[in-house]
Protein backbone atom coordinates (compact mmCIF):
# COMPACT_ATOMS: atom_id res chain seq x y z
CA UNK A 1 0.00 0.00 0.00
CA UNK A 2 1.05 3.58 -0.63
CA UNK A 3 1.92 5.46 2.54
CA UNK A 4 1.69 9.20 3.06
CA UNK A 5 5.45 9.37 3.63
CA UNK A 6 5.96 8.35 0.01
CA UNK A 7 6.54 5.28 -2.08
CA UNK A 8 9.27 2.87 -1.16
CA UNK A 9 12.31 3.88 -3.15
CA UNK A 10 14.24 1.41 -5.25
CA UNK A 11 17.60 1.75 -6.88
CA UNK A 12 18.03 2.13 -10.63
CA UNK A 13 19.97 -1.13 -10.64
CA UNK A 14 16.89 -2.98 -9.38
CA UNK A 15 14.89 -1.89 -12.43
CA UNK A 16 16.35 -4.14 -15.07
CA UNK A 17 15.01 -5.59 -18.23
CA UNK A 18 13.05 -8.21 -16.33
CA UNK A 19 11.10 -5.60 -14.39
CA UNK A 20 10.40 -3.60 -17.52
CA UNK A 21 9.12 -6.64 -19.37
CA UNK A 22 6.44 -7.42 -16.78
CA UNK A 23 2.91 -7.11 -18.07
CA UNK A 24 0.51 -4.99 -16.05
CA UNK A 25 -1.45 -8.12 -15.19
CA UNK A 26 1.56 -9.34 -13.18
CA UNK A 27 0.87 -6.63 -10.59
CA UNK A 28 -2.48 -7.02 -8.86
CA UNK A 29 -2.50 -3.49 -7.45
CA UNK A 30 -0.62 -0.33 -8.33
CA UNK A 31 0.44 2.48 -6.07
CA UNK A 32 -1.07 4.86 -8.61
CA UNK A 33 -2.69 4.98 -12.03
CA UNK A 34 -2.28 8.04 -14.25
CA UNK A 35 -5.04 8.56 -16.83
CA UNK A 36 -4.04 10.74 -19.78
CA UNK A 37 -0.39 10.86 -20.85
CA UNK A 38 -0.26 14.32 -22.33
CA UNK A 39 1.90 17.12 -20.97
CA UNK A 40 1.13 16.80 -17.26
CA UNK A 41 0.16 13.14 -17.01
CA UNK A 42 3.40 12.04 -18.67
CA UNK A 43 5.43 14.21 -16.29
CA UNK A 44 3.54 12.86 -13.28
CA UNK A 45 4.13 9.28 -14.47
CA UNK A 46 7.85 10.03 -14.82
CA UNK A 47 8.23 11.42 -11.30
CA UNK A 48 6.24 8.63 -9.67
CA UNK A 49 8.28 5.98 -11.47
CA UNK A 50 11.54 7.77 -10.71
CA UNK A 51 10.61 7.75 -7.02
CA UNK A 52 10.05 3.98 -7.11
CA UNK A 53 6.25 3.78 -7.22
CA UNK A 54 4.43 0.95 -8.94
CA UNK A 55 2.59 3.06 -11.47
CA UNK A 56 0.49 2.51 -14.58
CA UNK A 57 -0.07 5.11 -17.29
CA UNK A 58 -3.13 4.87 -19.54
CA UNK A 59 -3.91 6.75 -22.73
CA UNK A 60 -6.64 6.16 -25.27
CA UNK A 61 -4.46 7.01 -28.25
CA UNK A 62 -1.98 4.53 -29.69
CA UNK A 63 0.67 7.21 -30.14
CA UNK A 64 1.93 9.06 -27.07
CA UNK A 65 2.53 12.26 -29.06
CA UNK A 66 -0.45 12.56 -31.41
CA UNK A 67 -2.35 15.26 -33.27
CA UNK A 68 -5.72 14.64 -31.62
CA UNK A 69 -5.31 16.59 -28.39
CA UNK A 70 -3.43 19.74 -27.30
CA UNK A 71 0.27 18.98 -27.53
CA UNK A 72 1.27 18.78 -31.19
CA UNK A 73 2.77 21.35 -33.53
CA UNK A 74 6.48 21.00 -32.64
CA UNK A 75 6.82 24.21 -30.57
CA UNK A 76 5.58 25.73 -27.32
CA UNK A 77 6.66 29.03 -25.80
CA UNK A 78 8.39 29.06 -22.44
CA UNK A 79 9.09 32.24 -20.49
CA UNK A 80 9.63 33.60 -16.98
CA UNK A 81 8.29 37.18 -17.03
CA UNK A 82 4.83 35.75 -16.78
CA UNK A 83 1.94 38.02 -17.68
CA UNK A 84 -0.42 35.59 -15.93
CA UNK A 85 1.05 36.53 -12.54
CA UNK A 86 4.10 36.26 -10.29
CA UNK A 87 2.59 33.26 -8.46
CA UNK A 88 3.69 31.10 -11.38
CA UNK A 89 7.36 32.00 -11.27
CA UNK A 90 8.49 29.41 -8.65
CA UNK A 91 6.85 26.70 -10.77
CA UNK A 92 8.50 28.14 -13.88
CA UNK A 93 11.90 28.08 -12.22
CA UNK A 94 11.30 24.42 -11.37
CA UNK A 95 10.28 23.67 -14.96
CA UNK A 96 13.39 25.35 -16.41
CA UNK A 97 15.50 23.32 -14.00
CA UNK A 98 13.74 20.15 -15.13
CA UNK A 99 14.14 20.91 -18.84
CA UNK A 100 17.88 20.82 -18.27
CA UNK A 101 17.76 17.73 -16.06
CA UNK A 102 15.70 15.78 -18.59
CA UNK A 103 18.01 16.90 -21.38
CA UNK A 104 20.95 15.46 -19.45
CA UNK A 105 19.04 12.27 -18.69
CA UNK A 106 17.93 11.68 -22.28
CA UNK A 107 20.91 13.20 -24.07
CA UNK A 108 18.72 15.33 -26.32
CA UNK A 109 17.85 19.01 -26.57
CA UNK A 110 14.32 19.94 -25.46
CA UNK A 111 14.57 23.68 -24.72
CA UNK A 112 15.93 26.26 -27.18
CA UNK A 113 16.69 29.72 -25.82
CA UNK A 114 15.57 32.35 -28.33
CA UNK A 115 14.45 35.18 -26.06
CA UNK A 116 10.85 36.33 -25.81
CA UNK A 117 9.23 39.70 -26.60
CA UNK A 118 5.94 40.86 -25.06
CA UNK A 119 4.55 43.41 -27.51
CA UNK A 120 1.83 45.92 -26.71
CA UNK A 121 -0.57 46.50 -23.85
CA UNK A 122 -1.66 44.93 -21.58
CA UNK A 123 0.94 42.21 -22.22
CA UNK A 124 3.84 44.59 -21.64
CA UNK A 125 2.66 45.91 -18.26
CA UNK A 126 1.63 42.49 -16.96
CA UNK A 127 4.95 40.88 -17.93
CA UNK A 128 6.91 43.83 -16.52
CA UNK A 129 5.03 43.67 -13.20
CA UNK A 130 5.98 40.02 -12.77
CA UNK A 131 9.59 40.65 -13.81
CA UNK A 132 9.93 43.46 -11.26
CA UNK A 133 8.13 41.55 -8.50
CA UNK A 134 10.29 38.43 -8.98
CA UNK A 135 13.57 40.26 -9.77
CA UNK A 136 13.79 38.66 -13.21
CA UNK A 137 16.30 39.93 -15.78
CA UNK A 138 14.49 41.84 -18.53
CA UNK A 139 14.78 44.83 -20.85
CA UNK A 140 12.22 47.51 -21.64
CA UNK A 141 12.47 48.47 -25.30
CA UNK A 142 10.90 51.15 -27.41
CA UNK A 143 9.36 50.04 -30.66
CA UNK A 144 12.32 51.49 -32.55
CA UNK A 145 14.83 49.63 -30.36
CA UNK A 146 12.91 46.38 -30.86
CA UNK A 147 12.75 46.92 -34.63
CA UNK A 148 16.49 47.61 -34.75
CA UNK A 149 17.39 44.56 -32.69
CA UNK A 150 15.00 42.25 -34.54
CA UNK A 151 14.66 43.57 -38.11
CA UNK A 152 11.81 41.18 -38.78
CA UNK A 153 9.65 43.44 -36.58
CA UNK A 154 8.04 46.64 -37.87
CA UNK A 155 6.18 47.90 -34.81
CA UNK A 156 4.30 51.22 -34.63
CA UNK A 157 6.28 53.87 -32.71
CA UNK A 158 4.05 53.96 -29.61
CA UNK A 159 4.07 50.19 -28.89
CA UNK A 160 6.00 49.17 -25.73
CA UNK A 161 8.08 45.97 -25.69
CA UNK A 162 9.48 43.84 -22.88
CA UNK A 163 12.33 41.53 -23.84
CA UNK A 164 13.28 38.52 -21.74
CA UNK A 165 16.40 36.62 -22.74
CA UNK A 166 15.37 33.42 -20.90
CA UNK A 167 12.33 32.86 -23.10
CA UNK A 168 12.39 30.24 -25.79
CA UNK A 169 10.97 27.10 -27.35
CA UNK A 170 10.11 23.76 -25.80
CA UNK A 171 9.43 20.86 -28.16
CA UNK A 172 6.15 19.34 -26.92
CA UNK A 173 6.20 15.96 -28.65
CA UNK A 174 9.80 15.32 -27.63
CA UNK A 175 9.19 16.38 -24.01
CA UNK A 176 6.18 14.08 -23.61
CA UNK A 177 7.99 11.17 -25.24
CA UNK A 178 11.01 11.76 -22.99
CA UNK A 179 8.85 11.72 -19.85
CA UNK A 180 7.07 8.51 -20.87
CA UNK A 181 10.20 6.68 -22.02
CA UNK A 182 12.09 7.59 -18.86
CA UNK A 183 9.10 6.55 -16.76
CA UNK A 184 9.15 3.19 -18.55
CA UNK A 185 12.89 2.92 -17.90
CA UNK A 186 12.25 3.48 -14.20
CA UNK A 187 9.67 0.68 -14.13
CA UNK A 188 6.34 2.28 -15.09
CA UNK A 189 3.83 0.27 -17.07
CA UNK A 190 2.39 2.14 -20.04
CA UNK A 191 -0.80 1.13 -21.85
CA UNK A 192 -1.70 3.09 -24.97
CA UNK A 193 -4.72 2.54 -27.17
CA UNK A 194 -6.90 1.87 -24.09
CA UNK A 195 -9.95 4.01 -23.44
CA UNK A 196 -11.06 4.44 -19.83
CA UNK A 197 -14.74 3.49 -19.57
CA UNK A 198 -15.26 4.13 -15.87
CA UNK A 199 -13.57 4.47 -12.52
CA UNK A 200 -14.93 3.86 -9.05
CA UNK A 201 -13.72 4.00 -5.44
CA UNK A 202 -12.98 0.74 -3.65
CA UNK A 203 -14.24 -0.03 -0.14
CA UNK A 204 -10.66 -0.05 1.22
CA UNK A 205 -9.99 3.49 -0.02
CA UNK A 206 -8.38 2.55 -3.32
CA UNK A 207 -9.76 2.90 -6.83
CA UNK A 208 -10.80 0.66 -9.70
CA UNK A 209 -10.24 1.76 -13.31
CA UNK A 210 -11.94 -0.11 -16.15
CA UNK A 211 -10.83 0.31 -19.76
CA UNK A 212 -12.05 -1.26 -22.97
CA UNK A 213 -9.25 -3.82 -22.50
CA UNK A 214 -8.95 -4.59 -18.78
CA UNK A 215 -9.60 -3.58 -15.17
CA UNK A 216 -6.91 -2.21 -12.84
CA UNK A 217 -6.74 -1.47 -9.13
CA UNK A 218 -4.62 1.14 -7.39
CA UNK A 219 -4.25 3.06 -4.16
CA UNK A 220 -4.41 6.43 -5.95
CA UNK A 221 -5.65 7.78 -9.26
CA UNK A 222 -4.50 10.85 -11.18
CA UNK A 223 -6.89 12.17 -13.83
CA UNK A 224 -5.18 14.46 -16.32
CA UNK A 225 -7.33 14.06 -19.41
CA UNK A 226 -7.11 17.49 -21.01
CA UNK A 227 -10.07 18.46 -23.18
CA UNK A 228 -11.92 15.33 -22.01
CA UNK A 229 -11.70 16.31 -18.33
CA UNK A 230 -15.41 16.83 -17.77
CA UNK A 231 -16.11 13.39 -19.22
CA UNK A 232 -13.89 11.79 -16.58
CA UNK A 233 -15.20 14.07 -13.81
CA UNK A 234 -18.71 15.19 -14.89
CA UNK A 235 -19.03 17.65 -12.00
CA UNK A 236 -16.43 19.82 -13.75
CA UNK A 237 -18.69 20.45 -16.75
CA UNK A 238 -18.75 24.13 -17.56
CA UNK A 239 -15.58 24.81 -15.58
CA UNK A 240 -12.99 23.14 -17.83
CA UNK A 241 -14.23 24.02 -21.32
CA UNK A 242 -12.41 22.94 -24.50
CA UNK A 243 -12.16 25.51 -27.27
CA UNK A 244 -10.81 25.25 -30.80
CA UNK A 245 -7.40 26.86 -31.31
CA UNK A 246 -5.67 27.30 -34.66
CA UNK A 247 -2.12 28.04 -35.78
CA UNK A 248 -0.57 28.55 -39.19
CA UNK A 249 2.93 28.70 -40.64
CA UNK A 250 3.63 31.49 -43.15
CA UNK A 251 6.40 31.78 -45.74
CA UNK A 252 8.49 34.86 -44.92
CA UNK A 253 9.79 37.02 -47.74
CA UNK A 254 13.11 37.38 -45.87
CA UNK A 255 13.66 34.01 -44.14
CA UNK A 256 17.07 35.03 -42.81
CA UNK A 257 15.38 37.55 -40.48
CA UNK A 258 13.22 34.91 -38.80
CA UNK A 259 15.59 32.03 -38.04
CA UNK A 260 15.41 30.98 -34.40
CA UNK A 261 19.00 32.08 -33.90
CA UNK A 262 18.04 35.67 -34.79
CA UNK A 263 14.37 36.12 -33.94
CA UNK A 264 12.58 35.53 -30.60
CA UNK A 265 9.32 33.89 -29.70
CA UNK A 266 6.66 36.54 -29.23
CA UNK A 267 3.42 37.49 -27.51
CA UNK A 268 1.59 40.21 -29.41
CA UNK A 269 -1.38 42.40 -28.59
CA UNK A 270 -2.82 43.73 -31.84
CA UNK A 271 -4.71 46.92 -31.02
CA UNK A 272 -7.27 46.18 -33.73
CA UNK A 273 -8.09 42.68 -32.47
CA UNK A 274 -9.22 41.32 -29.12
CA UNK A 275 -7.45 38.18 -27.97
CA UNK A 276 -3.63 38.32 -28.07
CA UNK A 277 -1.43 36.36 -30.46
CA UNK A 278 1.65 34.21 -29.91
CA UNK A 279 4.27 33.03 -32.34
CA UNK A 280 7.60 31.48 -33.19
CA UNK A 281 10.57 32.01 -35.48
CA UNK A 282 11.39 29.44 -38.13
CA UNK A 283 12.32 26.26 -36.32
CA UNK A 284 12.59 22.55 -36.95
CA UNK A 285 10.95 20.44 -39.60
CA UNK A 286 8.06 22.83 -40.35
CA UNK A 287 9.28 25.80 -42.40
CA UNK A 288 7.81 29.25 -41.92
CA UNK A 289 6.89 31.66 -39.13
CA UNK A 290 4.26 30.12 -36.87
CA UNK A 291 1.52 32.27 -35.33
CA UNK A 292 -1.62 31.49 -33.36
CA UNK A 293 -4.29 33.34 -31.44
CA UNK A 294 -5.19 32.72 -27.81
CA UNK A 295 -8.75 31.40 -27.96
CA UNK A 296 -9.91 33.08 -24.76
CA UNK A 297 -13.24 33.91 -26.42
CA UNK A 298 -13.42 30.86 -28.70
CA UNK A 299 -16.68 28.87 -28.68
CA UNK A 300 -16.75 25.51 -26.95
CA UNK A 301 -15.88 22.51 -29.11
CA UNK A 302 -16.45 18.77 -28.87
CA UNK A 303 -13.04 17.12 -28.45
CA UNK A 304 -14.27 14.00 -30.23
CA UNK A 305 -15.35 15.86 -33.37
CA UNK A 306 -13.01 18.84 -33.60
CA UNK A 307 -13.11 20.63 -36.96
CA UNK A 308 -9.51 20.42 -38.19
CA UNK A 309 -10.02 21.97 -41.61
CA UNK A 310 -8.56 25.38 -42.41
CA UNK A 311 -11.04 28.16 -43.15
CA UNK A 312 -10.57 31.77 -44.20
CA UNK A 313 -11.80 32.97 -40.82
CA UNK A 314 -8.99 30.97 -39.20
CA UNK A 315 -6.17 32.62 -41.12
CA UNK A 316 -7.49 36.16 -41.62
CA UNK A 317 -6.76 37.35 -38.03
CA UNK A 318 -3.29 35.79 -38.17
CA UNK A 319 -2.49 37.45 -41.49
CA UNK A 320 -3.74 40.82 -40.24
CA UNK A 321 -1.49 40.65 -37.17
CA UNK A 322 1.55 39.78 -39.29
CA UNK A 323 0.86 42.50 -41.86
CA UNK A 324 0.71 45.17 -39.16
CA UNK A 325 3.68 44.07 -37.03
CA UNK A 326 6.05 41.87 -39.08
CA UNK A 327 5.07 42.18 -42.75
CA UNK A 328 8.15 40.32 -43.98
CA UNK A 329 6.80 37.22 -42.23
CA UNK A 330 3.50 37.43 -44.09
CA UNK A 331 3.45 35.21 -47.13
CA UNK A 332 1.89 32.02 -48.37
CA UNK A 333 0.31 29.70 -45.79
CA UNK A 334 2.63 26.70 -45.65
CA UNK A 335 0.92 24.65 -42.97
CA UNK A 336 -2.10 24.77 -40.66
CA UNK A 337 -3.15 22.94 -37.51
CA UNK A 338 -6.12 22.93 -35.16
CA UNK A 339 -5.89 21.83 -31.55
CA UNK A 340 -7.71 22.62 -28.32
CA UNK A 341 -7.29 24.96 -25.39
CA UNK A 342 -9.17 23.85 -22.28
CA UNK A 343 -10.21 27.10 -20.64
CA UNK A 344 -11.29 28.00 -17.10
CA UNK A 345 -13.20 31.21 -16.29
CA UNK A 346 -10.26 32.87 -14.49
CA UNK A 347 -7.47 31.44 -16.65
CA UNK A 348 -5.85 29.54 -13.76
CA UNK A 349 -5.64 25.76 -13.50
CA UNK A 350 -7.81 23.24 -11.65
CA UNK A 351 -5.56 20.99 -9.55
CA UNK A 352 -6.95 19.39 -6.38
CA UNK A 353 -8.09 16.17 -4.81
CA UNK A 354 -11.57 14.99 -5.74
CA UNK A 355 -13.96 16.44 -3.13
CA UNK A 356 -15.71 13.08 -2.66
CA UNK A 357 -12.74 10.77 -3.16
CA UNK A 358 -9.47 12.12 -1.73
CA UNK A 359 -7.52 9.22 -3.26
CA UNK A 360 -8.19 10.82 -6.67
CA UNK A 361 -6.14 13.81 -7.89
CA UNK A 362 -7.66 15.89 -10.69
CA UNK A 363 -5.57 18.09 -12.97
CA UNK A 364 -6.59 20.49 -15.69
CA UNK A 365 -3.49 22.64 -16.18
CA UNK A 366 -4.81 24.51 -19.08
CA UNK A 367 -6.10 27.86 -20.37
CA UNK A 368 -3.56 27.99 -23.17
CA UNK A 369 -0.48 28.46 -20.99
CA UNK A 370 0.07 25.16 -19.20
CA UNK A 371 2.55 23.22 -21.33
CA UNK A 372 5.69 25.11 -20.31
CA UNK A 373 4.86 24.32 -16.68
CA UNK A 374 4.28 20.60 -17.24
CA UNK A 375 7.56 19.34 -15.69
CA UNK A 376 6.79 21.20 -12.45
CA UNK A 377 3.06 20.40 -12.49
CA UNK A 378 3.86 16.72 -12.99
CA UNK A 379 6.18 16.93 -10.00
CA UNK A 380 3.40 18.55 -7.94
CA UNK A 381 0.87 15.89 -8.94
CA UNK A 382 3.25 13.07 -8.07
CA UNK A 383 3.98 14.64 -4.69
CA UNK A 384 0.24 15.05 -4.06
CA UNK A 385 -0.16 11.32 -4.70
CA UNK A 386 2.54 10.53 -2.13
CA UNK A 387 1.48 13.07 0.52
CA UNK A 388 -2.30 12.98 0.83
CA UNK A 389 -3.08 15.65 -1.73
CA UNK A 390 -0.42 18.17 -0.70
CA UNK A 391 2.85 19.20 -2.31
CA UNK A 392 4.54 21.08 0.52
CA UNK A 393 7.24 22.55 -1.71
CA UNK A 394 4.67 24.43 -3.79
CA UNK A 395 1.66 24.50 -1.48
CA UNK A 396 1.47 28.31 -1.46
CA UNK A 397 1.64 28.55 -5.25
CA UNK A 398 -1.02 25.86 -5.73
CA UNK A 399 -3.71 27.66 -3.73
CA UNK A 400 -4.88 29.67 -6.76
CA UNK A 401 -5.42 26.40 -8.64
CA UNK A 402 -7.52 24.56 -6.05
CA UNK A 403 -11.30 24.27 -6.11
CA UNK A 404 -12.54 27.29 -4.22
CA UNK A 405 -15.92 29.05 -4.08
CA UNK A 406 -14.19 32.41 -4.41
CA UNK A 407 -13.10 31.50 -7.96
CA UNK A 408 -15.46 32.16 -10.89
CA UNK A 409 -17.60 29.14 -11.73
CA UNK A 410 -16.40 27.04 -8.81
CA UNK A 411 -19.46 27.50 -6.60
CA UNK A 412 -21.75 25.59 -8.97
CA UNK A 413 -19.14 22.86 -9.40
CA UNK A 414 -18.68 22.42 -5.65
CA UNK A 415 -22.47 22.33 -5.25
CA UNK A 416 -22.58 19.40 -7.67
CA UNK A 417 -19.84 17.60 -5.74
CA UNK A 418 -21.86 18.06 -2.55
CA UNK A 419 -25.07 16.62 -3.98
CA UNK A 420 -25.83 13.04 -2.94
CA UNK A 421 -24.81 10.54 -5.59
CA UNK A 422 -27.39 8.35 -7.25
CA UNK A 423 -26.97 4.60 -6.62
CA UNK A 424 -25.59 4.02 -10.11
CA UNK A 425 -23.09 6.85 -9.61
CA UNK A 426 -21.98 5.32 -6.34
CA UNK A 427 -21.10 2.13 -8.20
CA UNK A 428 -19.12 3.83 -10.93
CA UNK A 429 -17.98 7.17 -12.23
CA UNK A 430 -18.80 6.76 -15.89
CA UNK A 431 -16.54 8.58 -18.28
CA UNK A 432 -14.63 8.38 -21.49
CA UNK A 433 -11.13 9.81 -21.40
CA UNK A 434 -8.47 10.92 -23.79
CA UNK A 435 -5.05 12.35 -23.34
Amino acid sequence: MLRSAGCTLVTAASIGAAARSLSSEAITRYDAIVVGLGAHGSACLYHLARWGCKVLGLDRFNSISNTRASHHGQTRITRMAYKEGPEYVPLLRKSFEMYRALERETQQKLYWQTGCVNIGEPLFSAARATAVDQHLPHEVLTARQANDRFPGLQLPPHVPVLYEAAGGIVEPEKLIQAHVLRAWYHGAHVKTGETVLDWSPLPDGGVRVTTDCSTYHADKLVISSGAWMDQMVPELKGLTVPGRATVAWFQPSAPQLFHHSRFPVFLLQDEQQGDPFYGFPEFGRFPGVKIGKFCVSAPQCDPDSLDRAMAVEDTEPLEAALRRHMPKAHGEVLNFAACMFTMTPDGHFVIDTHPRHPQVVICSACSGHGFKLSPAIGYVLADMVRHEGVCKEFDAQMQIHRLNRSRPGHGAVLDRFEQPQQPQQQQQQQAVVSS
